[in-house]
């Protein structure tokens, strides 16, 4: 493991290449999400404290797919999440589907009643394209930010499609606490890139900076569990 992230120090910094605009359109998603996939991404975490210091820690995050799932009919697959850091390890699974509308996911273990359902892909796809979805029961908005651009990862430069989602998690008279997500994806592996942010905003436009994770791809494939 010590390895493992040692190695992710030296993409980490160099992190994701300047996107591309170029126009085109994704009409399908054709990721390998059946069960026994597995996606490693590793990177850093931030944490930024009152007094201007921050605290960087590296991160790993496993996905791996340990059966289908059928809901109201459809077939989803399950996404088993572990997400590592120095000081903590969290589980979750995470429902998700691929259809000819998209990717959807929500969190199984989500509190009852709220919203879950995440539309993170709405097809077709292009640059600048934008829909409301939501994120923890919380309105969100999605945009496409490009259909063509590459991703610095241990596996080397691979190509990929950029999707941001923005929630405002809490709004008071002298902030509003926002998450975005900034997610890159390839179609013959999945996600390949992952940031995302936690940021107050304050009425006058000056943002403080929470937290923030950046990983990208380490490994995929199918392993046996």
């Amino acid at each position: 493991m010590k390895k493992i992230l040692a190695a992710t120090f030296f993409f980490t910094f160099i992190f994701y290449n300047h996107i591309k605009a170029q126009t085109q359109t994704i009409t399908e998603l054709r990721f390998p999400y059946k069960p026994g996939y597995t996606l490693k991404l590793a990177g850093t975490s931030t944490v930024y404290a009152q007094d201007g210091s921050t605290v960087v820690d590296t991160s790993v995050t496993e996905y791996y797919i340990d059966k289908d799932v059928t809901l109201k009919g459809k077939r989803w697959v399950n996404f088993h999440s572990k997400s590592i850091s120095k000081d903590t390890t969290l589980l979750y699974d995470s429902p998700l589907r691929v259809d000819e509308t998209g990717m959807s996911w929500f969190e199984a273990n989500q509190e009852k009643g709220k919203k879950n359902i995440t539309q993170a892909i709405k097809l077709p796809l292009s640059q600048g394209a934008t829909w409301n979805t939501y994120t923890d029961g919380k309105p969100a908005v999605c945009s496409c930010l490009s259909t063509h651009t590459f991703v610095n990862t241990s596996k080397g430069d691979i190509e990929a499609f950029c999707v941001q989602t923005l929630v405002a998690l809490k709004k008071t008279k002298t902030y509003t606490y926002y998450l975005k997500v900034v997610e890159f994806y390839n179609q013959d592996i999945g996600k390949v890139g992952y940031s995302c942010y936690y940021y107050f905003e304050l009425p006058n436009g000056r943002v403080i900076n929470s937290f923030d994770l950046k990983e990208t791809l380490l490994d995929y494939g199918f392993f046996n569990k």
